[in-house]
């Protein structure tokens, strides 16, 4: 069984390649985790969403029509 404990927040473990996590919003992306500071599937490096999760407490939050909007770094 794949387990794979989210490396922003250390709360949940992804059960397949590419899955949110619902705790802090990242997404399962192992190459990016591996690579370092790069950005991939997520619009942050790993160090950025960290920096995000420690101060937001999650790394976007919804506006009123429900569209994701990103905290604190932009989206290059």
């Amino acid at each position: 069984m794949y387990r794979h404990l989210c490396p922003v927040c250390k709360k949940h473990f992804f059960t397949e390649e590419y899955e949110e996590c619902p705790i802090c919003n990242w997404v399962n992306d192992e190459i990016q985790e591996e690579m370092g500071d790069i950005k991939a599937e997520n619009p942050f490096t790993l160090s950025e969403a960290r920096e995000l999760y420690k101060t937001q407490g999650r790394l976007y939050h919804l506006d009123d029509e429900t569209e994701k909007k990103f905290y604190g770094f932009s989206q290059r």
